[in-house]
């Protein structure tokens, strides 16, 4: 694979997830920016090259190919339309912001000068979504059942409205989007959540009720406060019932067969950034799964929970 120019803008985690990937697939990173600079600062020492800086405003667009946003939400928005005007291709991780408004100038400006952006949705990059589409192809979905049951991320923003959006914004969108990707659009919400609160988007718990526009039924049971992460997704069609469980989504059925992902639980990264990096060398943008505009619709789906919460009402989702 040629030698894309990266950068990373937020040396997190995930800043450091990207870094690693990057590095195995061949790509330069040139850039680390992050407001902490002490914390690109060390993840510099892994990347003696790459030029450090406080400020992404600062960033040298005719040096960088291709940019990872790795920001909380509320961060989001000035790299993106940056990049996007100097064109330079951007990954995004999830969610895109704190609502689908704060995207909408990104949306625009993306329709004026078209890039290939991409959205770490990573789920749907998992070889056992392929089996489940492959599957569901010759059968009628009825339904789809999940929960995403787990602990809080461990930093400080995760938890304010005005920086994550809260949980269901920036956890529960996983789920939302893989009844996305693999049953279809959501039309219809209906949410309730405990304890119900004055701060609308911090609950601790969630039940939400999905009609999709092909008239198929689902739900899903969402929880931040567990010690252990406790994941499953189960499709229901006219002719078996497919689950899919873990962290890894590993797919079974009603027969027991089982089909295991990757032993490796962080090659899912360097998957969906192979696919973003091939189309932008190819000019194939199918091999990436989630870009702006798809992240766009998932968004869209998670601010009507969100008004569901609060209204306690079914919403429709515009």
């Amino acid at each position: 694979m040629s030698a894309l120019r990266v950068a990373i803008v937020g040396c997190g985690r995930m800043g450091q997830e990207r870094w690693s990937a990057a590095r195995q697939l061949g790509a330069e990173v040139v850039v680390l920016s992050d407001s902490d600079l002490a914390r690109a600062r060390a993840l510099a020492q892994q990347a003696p090259t790459a030029m450090v800086l406080a400020a992404p405003a600062d960033l040298p667009w005719e040096s960088i190919d291709a940019v990872f946003v790795c920001t909380p939400p509320y961060q989001r928005g000035l790299v993106e339309l940056q990049a996007i005007q100097n064109g330079v291709h951007v990954f995004m991780e999830k969610p895109i912001g704190l609502s689908a408004e704060q995207c909408l100038p990104l949306l625009q400006v993306l329709r004026e000068n078209p890039v290939v952006t991409a959205v770490g949705y990573m789920n749907r990059y998992r070889s056992s979504m392929d089996e489940v589409r492959k599957q569901l192809a010759d059968s009628e979905i009825r339904g789809v059942s999940g929960h995403w049951v787990c602990g809080p991320y461990r930093v400080p923003w995760w938890d304010v409205s005005t920086m994550s959006g809260g949980p269901v914004n920036e956890q529960a969108t996983h789920m939302i989007d893989l009844c996305r990707f693999l049953v279809g659009e959501i039309v219809e919400v209906q949410a309730m959540a405990y304890p119900v609160t004055t701060e609308k988007d911090r609950v601790e718990a969630a039940a939400i009720n999905l009609c999709f526009a092909n008239n198929v039924l689902g739900s899903m049971f969402y929880s931040w406060k567990a010690e252990d992460k406790m994941i499953e997704l189960s499709l229901f069609t006219d002719q078996k019932s497919l689950c899919l469980s873990g962290w890894d989504f590993s797919l079974s059925n009603e027969q027991g067969a089982a089909f295991h992902p990757s032993a490796d639980r962080n090659a899912i990264f360097v998957d969906e950034m192979k696919a973003f990096f091939e189309a932008i060398t190819k000019g194939v943008t199918d091999t990436v799964r989630s870009n702006l505009f798809d992240a766009f619709e998932t968004q869209r789906v998670i601010d009507t929970v969100r008004r569901s919460l609060h209204n306690r009402t079914v919403e429709h989702v515009t």
